[in-house]
């Protein structure tokens, strides 16, 4: 039991928790015995458990690593969880609540959901994203400008650095913003800056102006470092998230989440792909997913919902890759320049004949032997992977690279175009499938 001396003896953090707990002030009232915490039905979620090589059903987590981007001491975990379930925060705040969410955080965008919507009579997943970029804010910088306070995005901390993040966030940026394929990005301090972007708009649309609850949260990862880092994000987009306003003033929005479950990003694809053709799951051989994203081409083999571990897998070079390719050729310090990079990455991908920087046209055939380099390299590496396609019934193409790679793929090994199928939504199909997977995972109104 947790006394009011130690209450008090807390240090008040910026989401001012020893505020909050001398506000409730005689704790030892109360006794917080062990609640044992159901997270619902869980039958169908073996559609999900069946593609997870180590997988089990998210339950409440034994700690909290962090409060609002700050280390725990262990007298502050117990509190957040008896706060979390028991004590709110301010009985005159409302305290909004959902069921399922899902995040990606890409290397280009963020692609997040905000539930379900009813649209043209149809019960249909609400996707958005904005820019993966995190431009920090000085601290002797007061962003109260008239421009800034309209600003579309919002301020987060993380290690004691703040952030702005969100559709908005091209201007406050320098212009300059390096994007290195790492593989522990999903442990960076940007990493968690966009995913707390995401957060806020989930928090906006669901009108929580104090404090949004999300019940079951899904993200993603490729497969290439999944094992290595899939604990660590969980552990990191569990519990609270302090998110400030535009102008850097006011109180802060609360966003806790209480379970969350980490997929292949491919996976998410394939859920979405088997929701949208449910006819899909009858068919006989395996099923290639190919998916083409900003810093990885990843590719997951399954024979319906079983997955071949060994034959998946991920490679470090994508779409990324390719506008950095082309950018060698003209300047390289236009690879930290993420409009440039940008503007090349949309002329690959649209297959345009030519695009300009700073007045001057280039022709995108004088690139095309580099960018096809990165293609075959990928291509290769994944072929390898899987070793033989002969038994491969549907290959399915997904992520903001889908066509270059389907015309690649398409021209150089003709006998997989006969069974390729183009995702028709494929930006936001991983994050679709991940909003599936938190629905099975929380069966709720849908």
């Amino acid at each position: 039991m947790i006394k009011e001396a130690e209450a008090s003896a807390l240090p008040i953090s910026r989401g001012g928790l020893g505020q909050v707990l001398r506000r409730f002030a005689d704790l030892s009232k109360h006794d917080f015995a062990e609640e044992k915490l159901s997270p619902g039905s869980w039958d169908g979620f073996e559609t999900v458990l069946s593609m997870f090589p180590d997988s089990s059903l998210p339950n409440w987590p034994e700690r909290f690593a962090t409060c609002g981007g700050r280390q725990q001491n262990p007298l502050q975990h117990k509190v957040v969880q008896e706060k979390t379930w028991r004590v709110p925060m301010q009985r005159d705040m409302k305290v909004v609540k959902v069921d399922a969410r899902a995040i990606d955080v890409g290397y280009f965008n963020v692609k997040y959901t905000n539930g379900r919507k009813a649209y043209e009579g149809m019960n249909q997943i609400s996707t958005h994203l904005f820019p993966s970029l995190a431009p920090r804010v000085a601290t002797n910088r007061r962003m109260s400008d008239s421009t800034t306070l309209r600003a579309d995005g919002c301020m987060v901390e993380v290690a004691g650095v703040t952030y702005f993040v969100g559709k908005d966030s091209v201007f406050q940026s320098t212009g300059k913003e390096p994007r290195s394929v790492l593989p522990n990005y999903s442990a960076s301090d940007k990493y968690l800056a966009l995913m707390r972007g995401a957060l806020n708009y989930m928090a906006e649309d669901a009108a929580a102006e104090h404090e949004l609850v999300i019940d079951h949260l899904v993200l993603g990862l490729p497969l290439n470092n999944f094992s290595e880092y899939r604990d660590a994000l969980k552990e990191r987009a569990l519990g609270e998230h302090l998110i400030g306003q535009a102008s850097g003033g006011g109180p802060f929005k609360r966003v806790t989440v209480n379970h969350v479950t980490v997929m292949v990003q491919p996976q998410g694809a394939l859920l979405n792909f088997g929701a949208q053709n449910p006819q899909s799951g009858a068919r006989k051989g395996w099923t290639l997913v190919v998916d083409a994203g900003g810093g990885t081409l990843d590719w997951f083999v399954s024979q319906g919902r079983v997955p071949n571990w060994a034959r998946s897998g991920a490679y470090p070079k994508s779409m990324l890759a390719c506008a950095y390719a082309v950018a060698d050729q003209i300047d390289p310090d236009y690879k930290n320049q993420f409009e440039v990079i940008e503007i090349i990455d949309e002329a690959i991908r649209h297959r345009s004949e030519s695009f300009k920087l700073a007045g001057d046209e280039y022709q995108m055939s004088q690139f095309q032997s580099s960018i096809d380099a990165v293609l075959q390299e990928s291509v290769d590496a994944m072929l390898s992977t899987i070793e033989s396609t002969a038994a491969v019934s549907t290959v399915l193409m997904t992520g903001g690279g889908a066509k270059v790679f389907q015309h690649f793929i398409a021209k150089h090994h003709p006998k997989l175009a006969k069974i390729m199928e183009l995702d028709p939504d494929s930006v936001f199909s991983n994050v679709r499938g991940f909003q599936i997977a938190a629905e099975i995972a929380h069966p709720g109104k849908r």
